[in-house]
C-alpha cells in the first residue's frame, strides 16, 4: 500500500508504495491515487515520462485519462522500446490511450535501439543510453518524480517518489522533457497496430512482462 506525507512550506508530498503482503504501519494512501487525482485535474497538458508503461497502469489510471480527455487535455507519453520483442501489454496500452485522446495524443520512443539507429550513433552496452527516468507534469505545474512506473509496480512493489509543486522545479523536469522528446522516435497508430496482429514468440529465458 501506500503513504503520503505532506510540507506546506516546500510543496512538496512524499509518497510510497508497498506490496500487498507487506504491513504499512503508519502510512496509507496509494501513489496511484495521488496520480490519478493529478491527471484526472489535467486541464491543458499531461507529459509522461514511463519506460515500462502498460495495460496494469493503465487501467488504474483510466477514468482519469478519460476525464482530462473530455476535458481536451493533450498527452505526451516518453517510452522505451527493447530491440526485439515488445509486450503486447504495452502495445495494448498504447493502442488504447490513442484511442483515447485521438489526435490529442503522442507517443515517443527513446530507446538506444532508436537512437542508434536515426540520427545518433553510441556504443552503450546492453539497455544503456535509454530512457529510464519516472515522472509525470501536468500543465507545467504540477510534477511526480519517483521510482515507479506506470505499470503493475503501482500496485505489486515497494515504490517511492515526490509530488512538487514548485514552478521553478516543475519548470526544469519540463525543460528535460523536452530535450528528450525532440530526439525520440514517432510511434504511429500503424506501427502499433502492425506489431500487435503479430504473433510473436518472447526469445527463450525472457519472461513476456514489464513490471517496471
Amino acid at each position: 500500500m501506500e503513504t503520503t506525507v505532506h510540507n506546506r512550506e516546500s510543496r512538496v508530498s512524499v509518497v510510497s508504495s508497498f506490496p500487498p503482503d507487506m504491513d504499512r504501519g503508519q502510512y496509507s494512501g496509494k501513489i496511484w491515487e495521488s496520480l490519478y487525482a493529478m491527471i484526472k485535474n489535467a486541464k491543458h497538458e499531461i507529459k509522461i515520462c514511463s519506460p515500462y508503461f502498460n495495460e496494469a497502469g493503465l487501467n488504474l489510471l483510466l477514468y482519469a485519462f478519460e476525464v482530462a480527455a473530455h476535458n481536451n487535455a493533450s498527452i505526451k507519453l516518453l517510452v522505451r522500446l527493447p530491440a526485439g520483442y515488445i509486450p503486447k501489454r504495452c502495445l495494448h496500452a498504447y493502442w488504447r490511450l490513442m484511442q483515447l485522446f485521438g489526435k490529442n495524443v503522442e507517443i515517443r520512443d527513446f530507446s538506444r535501439h532508436y537512437i542508434q539507429t536515426s540520427q545518433r550513433s553510441f556504443d552503450y552496452p546492453g539497455n544503456a543510453g535509454s530512457v529510464h527516468a519516472k515522472f509525470v507534469i501536468v500543465d507545467s505545474h504540477l510534477l511526480y518524480h519517483g521510482s515507479a512506473d506506470l505499470a503493475d509496480g503501482l500496485t505489486t512493489n515497494f515504490e517511492m517518489g515526490v509530488m512538487i509543486d514548485d514552478p521553478d522545479i516543475v519548470h526544469s523536469f519540463d525543460e528535460h522533457y523536452d530535450y528528450m522528446w525532440k530526439d525520440a522516435g514517432l510511434i504511429t497508430p500503424e506501427w502499433v497496430r502492425q506489431h500487435i496482429s503479430r504473433r510473436v514468440v518472447p526469445p527463450r529465458g525472457v519472461e513476456p512482462r514489464f513490471d517496471g
